[in-house]
């Protein structure tokens, strides 16, 4: 066995016995919070977007505390009274919580390692978002007092944007981190947004040791529900490089594959001849290729010339599309759409209108095209 392969073992038995130790003993999170009235404290346990209340105190001088059986590491807040703020930690060990009612939501927590990484996550993202936000707020107000809508308009796709990003760095974190409980924990508040195929494929980065956690079975279980029942591609309407009106629904009856792709993406260049071998070998049957660029030029004519050059030159005879920026959006509004992030993607849609693939990278392509043999011969 190589030495690589000993550390990981070691490293997995060592999260099981850290299981095992939760679910033997009570877990106590104790807390003093200077300037804290006399109100109930209360303790709200996160799954997803439920959050139940397990257990309220009412505090002594400032304390409180609560105990209870953890069987696995899980997302908890406490909530003080009437603040706005909470306070969000994992509690996987004893807990020590000390701060001020005056900055609530940055109290310091000790005696968890997994809530160490929460913090440092939230510092990192959830932090700045609140701050861009706030800011993108103020502006959103002095525009509408102004009757400014240019302003406006600006602001909220700003704001988006910000959304946008933050989800990103949050799915990377995930890839990042398979063996953190907050990359388990951001999966389920993110999989309903990126639905059932990047959740899937996410659920596979994950440390193996996270499939007996009930947040994982809960996301698997809806994965394959979700799969099972089929999802629907959202509508497109648009209009081809040629300015030819173009729409899925008059697709319906045949498979689609949306390609998603850039002319300033290296990998969307380098998967254009398996494109175009998927092209010839199943557009005689019925199958019909159209590939988006998202390109960032903000004059659409000039973007729409970069792509029509290209796509002569590359002799990529199928149907194309442009998804840009625009002169004051700041993201792609057909990428926005089917929620691609990455390039190139291949999303393959059913004769009912369902979405049956999703995938990025020529891997996935090469996966795809594989799949289409199957179902077409």
């Amino acid at each position: 066995m190589c030495y690589q392969s000993q550390i990981l073992i070691i490293l997995l038995l060592a999260l099981n016995i850290s299981y095992e130790a939760i679910a033997q003993d009570n877990l106590t999170v104790s807390g003093e919070i200077d300037g804290l009235e006399p109100s109930t404290v209360s303790l709200y346990l996160v799954q997803g977007n439920i959050h139940q209340l397990v257990d309220s105190s009412f505090p002594r001088e400032g304390k409180f505390s609560f105990s209870r059986k953890v069987n696995e590491p899980q997302m908890f807040f406490i909530k003080l009274g009437s603040a706005t703020d909470s306070i969000l930690f994992v509690w996987d060990n004893d807990i020590q919580i000390s701060g001020n009612t005056d900055s609530i939501g940055t109290a310091t927590i000790s005696g968890s390692e997994d809530t160490d990484h929460w913090i440092s996550y939230r510092e990192k993202h959830i932090d700045f978002q609140r701050s861009k936000l706030k800011e993108l707020a103020i502006t959103k107000l002095e525009a509408t007092k102004q009757g400014n809508d240019l302003k406006l308009e600006e602001a909220l796709d700003r704001e988006q944007f910000v959304y946008r990003y933050t989800k990103s760095r949050s799915l990377q974190y995930i890839k990042e981190n398979p063996t953190s409980y907050v990359s388990l924990y951001l999966l389920e508040q993110y999989a309903e947004e990126i639905d059932a195929f990047k959740t899937r494929d996410l659920l596979g980065v994950l440390s193996p040791n996270w499939k007996g956690h009930s947040t994982y079975q809960r996301l698997s279980d809806w994965v394959k529900s979700r799969l099972e029942e089929g999802i629907f591609a959202p509508e497109l309407s648009t209009v081809t490089i040629t300015h030819d009106s173009i729409s899925l629904n008059q697709f319906k009856g045949q498979y689609v594959v949306l390609d998603f792709w850039g002319t300033w993406c290296k990998p969307c260049i380098a998967a254009i001849p398996e494109l175009k071998a998927l092209n010839n070998e199943f557009s005689s049957k019925g199958v019909q290729l159209i590939s988006i660029a998202s390109e960032y030029e903000k004059d659409a004519s000039l973007a729409r010339r970069n792509v029509k050059r290209l796509t002569t030159k590359k002799k990529m005879d199928w149907l194309h599309i442009i998804d840009h920026f625009g002169k004051t959006i700041r993201y792609w509004p057909l990428s926005r759409k089917f929620d691609v992030g990455s390039y190139p993607t291949v999303i393959l849609i059913d004769p009912q209108g369902k979405i049956q693939f999703f995938g990025v990278g020529k891997e996935k392509l090469i996966e795809l095209h594989q799949l289409l043999r199957k179902k077409l011969g």
